[in-house]
């Protein structure tokens, strides 16, 4: 391997948590994959590099402080600055970006993972490059000058060579790569594979976009380093440490060791991530990185985390006989009984083999330390199940599945989905109240540990997701994309009720609120056309407050179990749509709440303070989102909580406040926590 003649040093950084409508916010902080894989090669190449978990804080510490996010830059001077952004964190990264180019102007920065896979050109010109796709080549070859300046797409390859032969999958960087610009003619000895890519402009016209079109293979993926989860494990930090439903107990670890799942069900974006193509790591090289966390964290379970766990390719004697010598899964599934970690895994019911060898596959599992399975069971109807979500999935396979489970104690998580339709053959097909009782019925039947009940909401550029948009059936899109088809709201409030785990509201035991504010909005709810007055006032004082430098963001709801809201906006609002600078604009979207038929927008006042507004009205729904700038004058803090309980008493006394990204520092408006997170997926 190649060490980097020119040492550089780079940053990578996470958004913090985002506060979705459920169940969207309700997963708890895992170690991101992808910062952590791209910081060992970094590392491994002679790079310095450091990291900031800004999900992982905002859990921890209930709040994301661009200040101290500032001040990680500033002491870490970083010559590259890496963001993986998933969807959920899009609105946040954008703000990060902003930080970052006012503390470190100098800095280059690139941005990745998921959302900017799927939307590249989302991109603002701040950032430098976008990488489409793994990053584990394309990084290094950005920070190592590898990159040729362009103008226009220019067709590049990475030819990746092996430097061993002997252990390759042992844990160091055992590759290296150059990158040749247009075919490539010649390739040297010890060559693993040529990936495709080409770079070209962003739409901004600033940006550059490194779209990689292959993909690695296994062998390369063997070789890569552990990933250096050392810059993110920390006494402090509160990752994911146990699964009770599945049977994991800590100290444990979310690990991903496969990109990419064949299957194609219709709510899925993991297609338009990763492709069809599967690959996955090779279990000496998982076998080897539990060894080290067994060994320097006292690691005791493992939950993999994946698109799909089991696929033929991995296991083949789970579907034919003589194949035991070629299964990966066995072959780790043996590796963790050897080191006494017990395990779990994300996997479809019918994934377990073939229909003769899938009991005897399962059982077998079982025995080596399989612990508990996450699956998607969606619907008891056949028609949800295989013509709306296209899942391919018999309700046999389903029983057959929870039979065995039973049979050799392994604990279960069955994924349920409300709320579901699309349009098969000039048809819209939908689910319905039967279908669930009749799913509450199965379930009754099959008899899983837990039971996570997930109210649909569309993940961007899915198939499920694309249907929606197209017939303009859902109730808003937010900001990172997420679609909520229409009566999301009322299904949301027959589904998850008031289950105090679910929802995360101020009367929880776990959530901090400030003691003035919410006690009052009881006492303001009184009929809409005596308040107005009370608003129009608390705008104007709004307004006269000078421009200022922290954010405080209120998101007020009209149900406590409703929840259905546009996303808060984590640092900055100068991105919403710009209105004229007329309080009379303002208040007319608070009068346009009550009027049927509304679309939801977003305003702004410009200058000044800078505030959005943002409405929804539909017969079941009413929203109101709005953020505020504060400075450390208390003076002015009056005018914002008048403001606050104002708007609040607008929604009478169906309402909930709750805090989402604050410096608090009046009295009268404590930050609030988020709800103690519970594992939910939104694939599976």
């Amino acid at each position: 391997m190649t060490m980097a003649t020119s040492p550089r040093r780079v940053v990578f950084a996470t958004p913090p948590i985002y506060q979705a409508p459920l169940p969207l916010e309700v997963h708890l902080p895992m170690i991101p994959q992808g910062p952590a894989m791209l910081a060992a090669v970094l590392r491994a190449r002679g790079h310095h590099v450091a990291c900031y978990d800004a999900y992982e804080r905002s859990c921890r510490e209930r709040l994301f402080d661009p200040s101290a996010f500032a001040a990680f830059l500033a002491a870490e001077a970083p010559d590259w600055i890496g963001l993986s952004v998933y969807s959920d964190g899009f609105p946040a990264a954008l703000s990060m970006i902003k930080i970052i180019k006012a503390v470190l102007p100098k800095s280059r920065i690139v941005v990745g993972g998921p959302h900017f896979t799927l939307f590249p050109d989302a991109v603002p010109p701040e950032v430098d490059f976008v990488v489409v796709g793994e990053g584990e080549l394309a990084m290094p070859a950005l920070v190592e000058g590898e990159i040729p300046p362009i103008s226009e797409r220019t067709q590049v390859s990475f030819v990746v060579v092996a430097t061993e032969t002997d252990t390759p999958f042992d844990g160091a960087c055992n590759f290296d790569f150059s990158v040749v610009t247009g075919d490539v003619n010649t390739r040297p000895a010890q060559t693993l594979h040529a990936v495709g890519a080409h770079v070209r402009p962003a739409e901004n016209g600033v940006s550059r976009v490194i779209v990689m079109e292959g993909r690695l293979t296994n062998d390369i993926l063997g070789r890569l380093p552990y990933p250096a989860y050392d810059l993110f494990l920390c006494a402090e930090s509160k990752y994911q440490f146990d699964e009770p439903a599945l049977g994991l107990d800590g100290p444990m670890l979310n690990l991903n060791t496969s990109r990419g799942c064949s299957y194609g069900c219709s709510f899925c974006s993991v297609e338009g991530v990763w492709g069809k193509a599967y690959r996955w790591f090779p279990s000496t090289w998982v076998v080897g990185l539990v060894t080290e966390l067994k060994r320097k964290h006292g690691l005791r379970s493992v939950f993999f985390r994946e698109d799909e766990f089991i696929m033929g390719p991995r296991a083949p004697s789970a579907w034919r006989e003589g194949a035991e010598g070629r299964d990966d899964v066995l072959a780790l599934a043996y590796g963790m009984k050897e080191l006494g970690i017990t395990w779990a895994i994300e996997n479809r019911a019918d994934a377990f083999g073939s229909q003769e060898r899938a009991q005897g596959y399962f059982k077998t599992l079982a025995d080596l330390g399989l612990k508990g399975v996450f699956v998607g069971v969606e619907s008891a109807s056949d028609t949800v199940r295989n013509v709306i979500l296209n899942k391919h999935l018999s309700e046999t396979a389903i029983r057959h599945f929870f039979e065995w489970a039973h049979a050799a104690g392994v604990r279960t998580v069955a994924n349920i989905m409300y709320g579901v339709r699309r349009i098969v053959n000039g048809v819209l097909v939908s689910d319905s109240p039967q279908d669930w009782l009749d799913t509450d019925a199965l379930l009754s039947q099959i008899r899983p540990t837990r039971v996570d009940r997930y109210v649909y909401v569309g993940v961007p550029v899915s198939p499920l997701y694309m249907d929606h948009l197209k017939r303009g059936d859902y109730e808003f899109v937010d900001t990172n994309g997420y679609l909520y088809p229409k009566g999301f709201t009322d299904i949301a409030r027959d589904i998850y009720g008031d289950d105090a785990e679910m929802l995360p509201l101020p009367g929880k035991p776990n959530v901090r609120v400030g003691p003035s504010l919410l006690p009052g909005i009881p006492a303001l709810a009184q009929r809409h056309h005596e308040l107005r007055d009370r608003v129009t006032a608390a705008l104007a004082q709004l307004q006269a407050l000078p421009t200022m430098a922290d954010v405080r963001v209120a998101q007020l709801y009209r149900h406590p179990s409703s929840l259905a809201g546009l996303p808060g906006i984590l640092d900055d609002l100068d991105d919403a749509v710009a209105l004229p600078r007329v309080p009379s604009a303002i208040i007319a979207e608070i009068t346009k709440l009550y009027h049927p038929g509304d679309k939801p927008r977003i305003v702004r006042l410009a200058g000044g303070p800078t505030f959005a507004l943002a409405t929804l009205r539909t017969p079941s729904a009413e929203t109101v989102l709005l953020a505020a700038r504060l400075d450390h004058d208390p003076s002015q803090h009056e005018a914002i909580i008048a403001f606050v309980r104002g708007v609040a008493a607008l929604l009478n006394d169906y309402l909930r406040a709750r805090f989402i990204e604050a410096h608090a520092t009046a009295s009268d408006v404590d930050h609030i926590s988020h709800a103690k997170p519970r594992m939910h997926a939104v694939q599976s």
